[in-house]
């Protein structure tokens, strides 16, 4: 096999040993995956080529969505429509963005402007920052929410980036759907009654969350574990929550 090859289907192995699933190698006609389960929920990684729709070679991940009915579309406000369907009505159109525009559509103009919060807009900034030449698709159909990149992932560092921002929108999407959370300019979230995986008691301090995982700690508990509390997440830093 050549070196190259190697070093792809090494890059999704990777992922599959980082969070406890299964990868696919390369081989004369399969592009290389990787599955997993994420809090109970079924992932999947992989190199996709179409012949048609856009775009034609791309890194994308699939996670499962607990609403089959909602439909959602964002792009870049100069690329063309990933899902078609979304064209039709009712349809909302937002546009947000640091680095450049980018359109929110979707059949829900109140479930689009509760998912779009400060804490999705970061996160997905962050994926466009990657490679901001690159297009990027979030998609939310059917029961999946879909992350596609153009262009093939063939690097250990930049799949794991792009696989661990995925998630943690993932994470940012879910937070948005919960009423014990509160959505500030400043600050992603503030949670009530939640329970520290190192002390496994209600914080009642300091709180902070773990940038990979956004898993809630006391400070005490982190600065004395010196690491996320759940199991094989392994993150060292955190960010401090108001």
């Amino acid at each position: 096999m050549f070196p190259g090859i190697s070093n792809w289907s090494s890059a999704f192995e990777q992922v599959a040993l980082r969070y406890g699933g299964w990868f696919a190698p390369v081989r004369l006609f399969r592009l290389p995956a990787a599955t997993f389960v994420y809090k109970q929920t079924a992932c999947r990684v992989q190199c996709v080529r179409r012949r048609l729709g856009v775009p034609r070679k791309s890194t994308e991940i699939r996670i499962g969505w607990p609403l089959r009915a909602l439909r959602l579309e964002i792009r870049g406000a100069n690329a063309e429509a990933k899902n078609r369907g979304l064209r039709f009505a009712p349809v909302v159109e937002m546009e947000f963005g640091e680095r450049k525009a980018l359109k929110v559509v979707s059949n829900s103009a109140e479930a689009a402007r509760r998912l779009i919060s400060p804490g999705v807009r970061w996160q997905i900034d962050q994926l466009a920052r990657m490679k901001p030449e690159h297009e990027l698709w979030v998609t939310i159909d059917r029961g999946w929410l879909t992350i596609t990149r153009s262009g093939y992932l063939r690097q250990p560092e930049p799949l794991d980036d792009f696989v661990r921002y995925s998630l943690e929108l993932f994470d940012q999407f879910l937070l948005t759907m919960s009423d014990d959370i509160d959505f500030h300019d400043d600050v992603i979230a503030t949670v009530e009654q939640t329970q520290c995986p190192v002390c496994s008691s209600d914080i009642e301090g300091e709180m902070v969350l773990c940038v990979r995982c956004k898993t809630p700690h006391c400070h005490d508990c982190w600065m004395y574990n010196g690491k996320c509390g759940m199991y094989a997440c392994n993150e060292t830093r955190f960010a401090r929550v108001g």
